[in-house]
């Protein structure tokens, strides 16, 4: 295949393999996945993952998506070239007033759980994966009507959810924190 019939993820595996030649004990990503399409996007941070998880190598990653820095073991935020937050992402993004403060997005199934906290429904909201909310929905008996929420709901409406005892919360479309734009979420019994 031609390089110049790569597309923008194929072109991205392709450097970062040119890196890896290269032996180098640390890489630093600067925006990896801009303006990949998600299955692109999915692909190189799985690389990513690969290259620090199983190949043992440093991997810094510069990004705005906090959807995927959310996975760090570390986070340093900056501004105006100076770290003003550093640790763990649950000691980061819980801090969500000054995450907001800097124009800073939390990670869309912490802003779900957020507003349901938010609303009354949760009585926390320090979830980082479709895992954790699910479980924390099932511990609270919080179960949501067959629908969709995305990220640009502004606010849970009463008829969106309701308490009930004995009950989950199902997700049959995320895969990863990549995909909560729509989490379809239904009632187990309807399952």
């Amino acid at each position: 295949k031609s390089p110049f019939d790569l597309s923008g993820g194929e072109k991205r595996r392709v450097a970062i393999a040119g890196v890896r030649a290269s032996e180098a004990p640390c890489i630093v990503f600067d925006e990896p996945t801009a303006m990949l399409d998600p299955t692109a996007r999915r692909n190189v941070l799985e690389l990513i993952r690969f290259l620090n998880k199983e190949a043992h190598i440093t991997t810094i990653l510069i990004t705005h998506h906090m959807d995927e820095a959310i996975r760090a073991k570390r986070i340093v935020v900056m501004e105006k070239g100076k770290a003003i937050l550093d640790g763990k992402p649950k000691e980061i993004f819980t801090r969500i007033d000054e995450i907001k403060r800097l124009g800073l997005e939390i990670p869309s199934i912490m802003d779900l759980a957020y507003r349901l906290f938010k609303n009354g429904k949760l009585s926390r909201y320090d979830v980082f994966n479709i895992e954790e909310f699910n479980l924390l929905c099932r511990d609270e008996g919080l179960v949501c009507k067959e629908g969709y929420f995305n990220e640009n709901d502004s606010g849970m409406k009463e008829s969106e959810t309701k308490k009930t005892e004995n009950k989950s919360v199902r997700d049959n479309n995320v895969k990863d924190n990549n995909d909560i734009l729509n989490i379809e979420v239904l009632r187990l019994d309807n399952v």
